[in-house]
């Protein structure tokens, strides 16, 4: 079988979906989650309405894209930091009135809660030869300033400069466990108050200075990143496998894990995937990646240990994304 993988500027891929595999070819689709582009997904009204120019466009461009064999020999993984994402809940520390604040009080720049600011660059080629990059970061892409045009937001900075640096290469974004961190684009509720968790909140409108901070950042951390590790390939390298997440009150989910060698895999789940689940994986396997809004996507997959504190990820988005029930796993891991 041969296998695709399709990054795509979207919310979620949607309707992308649908009829786009078949016996002889397994897409996975890996939306950027970008809030600036035309929606594809139909059964979330609630968030825009559907684009079928948008999706007519995608489907026709997915139809005439040029494939091209290449056999990289290794992965070189670069890894930069970026001193902007940031965790966007109260409940840490857990205390009662974070508590409180978590369920009633929207979100929040946590900087109590440590996060993998990373950002991961894979280079595949020979080493001196560059055949194609995936990057992956876990940041909502949520940082422009105009709501009136269609854009891919930093991820668009990030393949200008992975070009600038790589050669004009195929460069293909995942979006890592980004379900709880966006940008710390924050300032004062009120501005004669001193600065708290109660006087500190993000910035509703993107101010166009911060729009700027955000590109400069992104491309200056492609510039300075540096080399983490080299993995070896050989034309066995290269493993497809499918597995599932048990969930309470629903069906199983599937969710479909690219190999490169032994040890580097990217999982595709069908969630808004909390941090605290790549925290965890890093902590064990660090050469496993979670890619969220892979496929169509579901909702939000909060972790266990946010459930009792409710919020947006765990309650207040299920409306909108059509869930009468709280996405609970039935063992509280991902497997």
């Amino acid at each position: 079988m041969c296998i695709e993988l399709c990054a795509v500027d979207a919310l979620y891929a949607g309707e992308l979906v649908e009829g786009a595999s078949g016996p002889s070819c397994r897409r996975i689709f890996a939306a950027s989650h970008t809030h600036f582009a035309p929606m594809l997904d139909a059964s979330k009204s609630q968030l825009g309405s559907i684009s079928h120019q948008a999706l007519s466009e995608w489907r026709g461009a997915l139809r005439m894209a040029k494939r091209q064999l290449i056999s990289p020999s290794q992965c070189t993984i670069w890894r930069a930091d970026v001193p902007l994402p940031v965790y966007r809940r109260f409940d840490v520390p857990g205390t009662k009135l974070n508590r409180w604040l978590t369920a009633h009080g929207g979100m929040f720049p946590n900087s109590r809660q440590p996060i993998d600011r990373s950002l991961y660059i894979f280079e595949l080629g020979d080493g001196d030869r560059t055949d194609a990059v995936i990057i992956l970061h876990a940041c909502h892409p949520v940082s422009r300033s105009s709501h009136m045009h269609t854009s891919a937001d930093y991820v668009d900075v990030l393949r200008q400069s992975v070009r600038a640096r790589f050669g004009n290469v195929p460069c293909l974004f995942l979006l890592g466990c980004c379900g709880d961190v966006r940008p710390d684009l924050a300032r004062k509720r009120v501005a004669w108050l001193p600065r708290s968790r109660l006087n500190w909140r993000f910035e509703r409108s993107v101010r166009p200075e911060s729009e700027r901070r955000v590109d400069a950042t992104y491309a200056r951390a492609v510039a300075e990143a540096v080399t983490w590790k080299t993995i070896k390939l050989t034309n066995a390298s290269l493993r497809f496998e499918l597995k599932e997440i048990d969930l309470i009150n629903q069906p199983p989910v599937r969710v479909p894990s690219i190999y490169l060698g032994d040890e580097l895999r990217f999982e595709f789940v069908p969630f808004e995937v909390s941090h605290l689940f790549h925290l965890e994986a890093q902590q064990k396997e660090p050469m496993r990646f979670i890619v969220s809004c892979a496929d169509r996507t579901l909702g939000y997959l909060p972790h266990p240990r946010q459930i009792p504190f409710s919020g947006y990820e765990v309650d207040g988005s299920r409306e909108c994304m059509g869930l009468a029930d709280r996405v609970l796993l039935k063992n509280g891991r991902l497997w």
